[in-house]
């Protein structure tokens, strides 16, 4: 997503406070033992029970209920419902064979570009325009974003010094900038 409708460039006089929507990454590819094995987990709010299925290094929760008619994998274990592993289900809740088993967020990936980044790191890049739009910068929100509920807001500054344009992203009000830190979990 581009940044459209931009101002003129600018130098930040002092620390810009802005908002990046991220998703999360789970480290998945050690759960392949947990395959066809019995869950128990708070999923979207609800206690459910089923059968784990490990499909293309994805975590699925095999079940009946309607409510988690989410991701599709093949093996269900006659289970009629499978919802992936994501940002609904409660870590903390997630036991297999009775035990609690340990689901760790490794990073956060940018929507649009799949870009790594982490919490407490600086990111720097060029800015590309085109016409009246910015295609190629570390883009944020000016606002906090009205985003959907999968997404997780990260407090980010625009440090004093860098180059940044304002103009809409997404609809919203937005910034671009040359420089990017990524301070803090705002939103889960």
């Amino acid at each position: 997503m581009c940044l459209e409708k931009i101002s003129e460039e600018k130098i930040a006089t002092e620390d810009i406070v802005v908002y990046k929507a991220v998703k999360t990454r789970y480290q998945q590819e050690h759960f392949e033992k947990y395959h066809g094995l019995p869950f128990r987990a708070k999923i979207k709010d609800l206690l459910v029970t089923g059968r784990i299925c490990f499909e293309a290094n994805f975590l699925y929760f095999c079940t009946d209920s309607p409510k988690l008619n989410g991701c599709y994998c093949r093996s269900k274990f006659g289970y009629a419902f499978s919802w992936r592993l994501d940002d609904a289900v409660e870590l903390e809740s997630v036991y297999i064979n009775d035990e609690k088993i340990d689901i760790s967020i490794i990073t956060f990936k940018t929507p649009y570009y799949d870009a790594e980044v982490k919490v407490g790191e600086t990111y720097y890049s060029a800015i590309e325009m085109y016409e009246d739009t910015i295609e190629r910068a570390l883009h944020s929100y000016a606002m906090y974003p009205d985003v959907s509920s999968s997404y997780i807001i990260v407090e980010c500054i625009i440090p004093k010094g860098s180059i940044y344009y304002e103009g809409s992203f997404g609809g919203q009000p937005g910034m671009a900038s040359d420089t990017l830190k990524y301070v803090k979990i705002v939103k889960k």
